[in-house]
């Protein structure tokens, strides 16, 4: 843990390149081809390869394969930074992914649980995992990337969990039917992606009916300029090309009434020091 004066020195001098505002041609510009060339052709690709190769069977594998478990990082959590195992980090986000959710489900009653951009599927099948054994639900994941939703289904039927993998994009209205009607809904480190979201993405999810939907995501509007940290992460969003209008639009849409913010905890937790979630729960009226 560090204190005030050592936390504002270790930042600005591991995240110098975040000091200054960016300009314009130092923004990176993530369109739907460059985010499908990450993730699909590069990422996802590479590792499911390695699923495969390897035989893996646990998401806990793949997870470590993906992102080596022992090595340590330093991350973000409740106003300060720690260091600690990676393990330790991918734990403490289903830990709070997982005691979120299970304070709306009862036990007695079934239900469906689908996260929109799921990667490879370590949140959802991680949170398997761990529900499966108190709650009844059936899972589904929704991603854009074809090898991601490979990786999926190889770790869900060495599984035997109840997990149903369907293509689906954000910007694209087709993809909602995919999402079964009356669902519990979940985001995380998805939405960031499109640098603005628009009014139309709420009018296709309210189609689907959902009981609830959390969002676990950076948020650029929370952060508090004339602090170091705040000044970071909102630079670092910007040069990014992240997503600069997620808070202020669904504060608009709440003061026009058309949905209701439940609860909302701001930058909780990250792995990534100058990209911290939060965590909005809401649901439409």
């Amino acid at each position: 843990m560090y204190s005030k004066k050592n936390i504002n020195l270790y930042l600005q001098s591991n995240y110098k390149d975040y000091l200054q505002t960016p300009s314009f041609n130092q923004i990176k510009k993530k369109n739907l081809n460059e985010v499908v060339r990450e993730f699909d052709k590069e990422e996802w690709k590479n590792l499911y390869k390695k699923v495969k190769n390897n035989n893996l069977k646990s998401i806990k594998q793949v997870d470590h394969e993906y992102n080596n478990l022992n090595k340590q990082n330093i991350y973000f959590f409740n106003k300060n930074f720690y260091k600690n195992k990676n393990s330790y980090i991918l734990n403490k986000y289903i830990e709070v992914y997982k005691k979120t959710l299970t304070n709306y489900l009862n036990k007695k009653n079934s239900y469906n649980l689908v996260e929109l951009g799921s990667g490879y599927g370590s949140k959802i099948i991680n949170l398997a995992v761990s529900l499966n054994k108190d709650y009844k639900i059936n899972y589904y994941s929704g991603e854009l990337s074809l090898n991601g939703r490979n990786i999926s289904n190889y770790i869900s039927k060495k599984n035997n969990l109840k997990l149903k993998t369907f293509k689906f994009n954000f910007l694209d209205k087709s993809s909602y039917k995919f999402i079964p009607q009356n669902s519990v809904i979940f985001t995380s480190y998805s939405m960031h992606y499109m640098h603005r979201i628009k009014n139309s993405l709420f009018n296709n999810l309210k189609k689907t009916k959902p009981i609830l939907i959390i969002n676990f995501e950076p948020l650029f509007e929370i952060h508090d300029k004339r602090s170091v940290h705040g000044n970071l992460c909102k630079n670092y969003i910007i040069k990014n090309g992240y997503c600069i209008n997620h808070y202020s639009l669904m504060k608009k849409l709440s003061n026009e009434k058309k949905i209701k913010i439940i609860e909302f905890e701001k930058n909780i937790f990250g792995s990534n020091p100058l990209l911290p979630l939060s965590k909005i729960i809401w649901k439409f009226i």
